[in-house]
């Protein structure tokens, strides 16, 4: 009966019964919760955001990763680069944290000029762009995923073609994790950009292109590089190709111009900040849980310096085993020939060496609601799989788009550990993409036999 109604009330809207779905768990897990707390008189951060990203781009004043590059590319200009990280990170108020490569691609990208990376206006105001280019990639992904999952007619009618850009741009535009990097001034909202275009490029079949782009990403970000391993397992050489083909010439380039004590300095302060992790609120690493559960560190207030955090061996090695153990899971598994199939298998590697990582800021899981839109698109079409994925997929969604600010008063008391709410979304989205990914290759072995 419900399933009828469902399928009528679909119809009767000129919309496919999986759009139909995707549309009410969007509704329900995002927007009804966003307009509930605005009816409280509350302003929800997420609705702030996207406004202003709209109608008042120029008052946006984050510098989380504008200042730091700057201050490392100022003090590059006026002095010789033996101590820049001692400059940079142990005796500045903003810490630069980034890889010297990463200041090699940011002179190149300054040069032409492309970019000005002493400016944290102008940086705002570019990458306000890139973050509409995230929004306008997560539709081309959604749409992507209908073509390759065999879902609806060849030509959809005027409210399906609708209903297929209004979903996955509003899900963006509501998406917290995507939307925060751009508010707080971070280079992430680039990296996710980057992550959703290799997503969109894999479903393409251009793994040199994603292999450059893991590249980019690990250039800023180096805890992404585990996933060559799995590209080397799957025998996706070219992806490796075209990671190292972009990654050494910056290599070099770091070498050449700054010298190896500052690129041995910059693997000095990883191995520092690793080992201590993060107790900040807005981690949601399993380092970080354990570090609020234990209140080792500040937990609501943000220390860049990380001076305030105890290093604990207990904490380092659950952290470690932990991270090894999702890197495990990564290379778990056998290649997939199918399009969907392959996809997914990347999808549930990036996933885990995310959850690998010693720290997950809220601004790292942007990459996320393509996976949630595919999820949702393969259990609203095949209508068969265990009522847990369907209603674990609506919670996960639920819980990774939302801002719960609410958690934040459990921060001195035994239930912090529900702070780490998006962690537990990210490991329920893992179990779902595992256990899809299994079922295409169950039928694709049924197919063969």
């Amino acid at each position: 009966m419900r399933q009828s109604l469902i399928t009528a009330m679909s119809r009767s809207l000129g919309i496919d019964r999986p759009t139909f779905l995707i549309g009410i768990v969007f509704v329900v897990a995002c927007v009804l919760p966003v307009l509930a707390v605005r009816a409280t008189g509350y302003y929800p951060p997420i609705l702030a955001i996207t406004l202003n990203a709209f109608f008042d781009s120029g008052h946006i004043d984050g510098h989380d990763s504008w200042q730091p590059i700057g201050d490392a590319l100022r003090y590059l200009a006026a002095h010789k680069p033996d101590g820049l990280y001692q400059a940079t990170y142990w005796h500045s108020a903003d810490q630069f944290i980034y890889s010297p490569p990463s200041l090699v691609f940011c002179r190149l990208t300054q040069w032409p000029p492309l970019l000005d990376w002493t400016s944290p206006q102008s940086l705002n105001r570019a990458f306000r762009w890139v973050m509409f280019g995230a929004v306008i990639l997560t539709v081309i992904l959604f749409n992507e995923f209908y073509r390759v999952l065999g879902i609806g007619a060849p030509v959809p009618g005027r409210m399906e073609r609708a209903a297929r850009i209004a979903i996955p741009a509003g899900a963006a535009l509501l998406f917290y994790p995507l939307m925060r990097g751009y508010w707080l001034g971070n280079v992430q909202t680039g990296l996710t950009f980057l992550l959703l275009l290799a997503l969109l490029l894999w479903l393409r079949g251009h793994r040199i292109a994603v292999g450059a782009c893991l590249g980019l990403i690990c250039l800023f970000k180096p805890a992404l590089a585990p996933i060559l391993l799995w590209a080397l397992l799957r025998r996706e050489y070219r992806v490796i190709w075209g990671f190292f083909a972009l990654v050494i010439p910056f290599g070099l380039a770091s070498l050449w111009l700054f010298g190896w004590s500052v690129n041995a300095d910059y693997l000095s302060l990883m191995s520092y900040l690793s080992k201590r992790g993060e107790s900040y609120v807005a981690s949601h690493s399993i380092g970080s849980l354990l570090n609020r559960a234990v209140f080792n560190g500040p937990n609501l207030l943000w220390d860049g310096s990380h001076s305030h955090i105890r290093y604990i061996a207990w904490i380092h090695w659950a952290t470690t085993i932990a991270g090894l153990g999702f890197i495990g899971l990564a290379l778990v598994g056998r290649r997939q020939d199918t399009p969907p199939g392959s996809w997914l298998d990347f999808a549930v590697a990036l996933v885990c060496v995310t959850l690998a990582s010693p720290v997950i800021y809220e601004s790292h899981l942007g990459f996320t609601l393509p996976l949630f839109l595919m999820a949702g698109l393969m259990l609203a079409r095949d209508g068969v799989s265990p009522p847990w994925m369907a209603w674990g997929l609506g919670v996960a969604y639920f819980l990774m788009t939302n801002f719960l600010e609410i958690t934040d008063r459990l921060a001195d008391t035994g239930f912090n550990f529900l702070q780490s709410y998006r962690l537990f979304s990210l490991i329920i989205l893992l179990a779902i993409l595992w256990r899809l990914r299994a079922g295409i290759g169950v039928r694709a072995a049924s197919a063969a036999s």
